[in-house]
């Protein structure tokens, strides 16, 4: 689980990296996909986001990040990346949020049999500086309900077409954030059984090489 944070998962240009059964709740954004020129190896690619909790990532008592509040799942120039069958809710700007960052475009990834539900709008692909978006193969399906900006955005990026739909102009207007509070200030977590230490059981050193994820056999969370 993460909480309480700027950010609760971040990923800036690291590629082929699966994230599945976890929990991000009451953070700002629950989870970012980035490539970045502030980093070495963009763009990022490959990666998975699969079978998580994201919910209610809307806490202003947070330290504060530089470009969103109330999100719960941002792909920011990321690319051929698979965010399915997850479940996000209670989120007041957006659920998914697809986006351009530092030149690159989120191309090719698939958005496909998440639980949308709670959210100010279901999924927004948009341009930060304006603009009709970039998505190459990027497809949108079986994501429930909500609004979408652009509208009909599961109609103009069906899975299984041959490329892209044209896409009409769809700057990113997101609303402000509140004020944060400093790192320093954040709630300390509760009890966490699972941390080393635990009395139930002996904490070892984890495996260097762990096994593959079989993603295709993940479901979504059941709440």
């Amino acid at each position: 689980m993460v909480e309480h944070n700027a950010i609760g998962y971040e990923n800036t240009n690291a590629s082929g990296v699966v994230v599945a059964r976890n929990v991000a709740r009451g953070n700002r954004i629950g989870m970012a996909i980035n490539s970045a020129n502030t980093e070495v190896l963009a763009p990022q690619r490959g990666g998975a986001v699969v079978a998580n909790l994201v919910v209610d990532n809307d806490d202003p008592d947070t330290p504060e990040t530089k470009g969103g509040f109330g999100v719960g799942i941002a792909v920011a120039g990321g690319q051929d990346n698979r965010i399915e069958r997850n479940v996000v809710r209670g989120h007041p700007f957006a659920g998914i949020v697809l986006i351009d960052q530092d030149g690159f475009w989120p191309l090719d990834n698939r958005v496909v049999d998440n639980r949308l539900s709670g959210n100010g709008n279901g999924i927004v692909l948009a341009a930060e500086q304006g603009g009709a978006p970039e998505v190459g193969s990027t497809c949108v399906e079986g994501n429930g309900t909500g609004p979408t900006r652009p509208s009909a955005l599961a109609d103009l990026l069906r899975c299984g077409r041959a490329g892209s739909a044209d896409l009409p102009p769809s700057p990113l207007e997101q609303p402000s954030a509140p004020d944060g509070i400093p790192y320093s200030e954040v709630v300390r977590p509760g009890p966490q059984p699972q941390m080393p230490g635990a009395a139930e059981e002996k904490w070892t050193v984890p495996s260097r090489t762990p096994e593959k994820v079989d993603l295709d056999s993940l479901r979504a969370p059941a709440s």
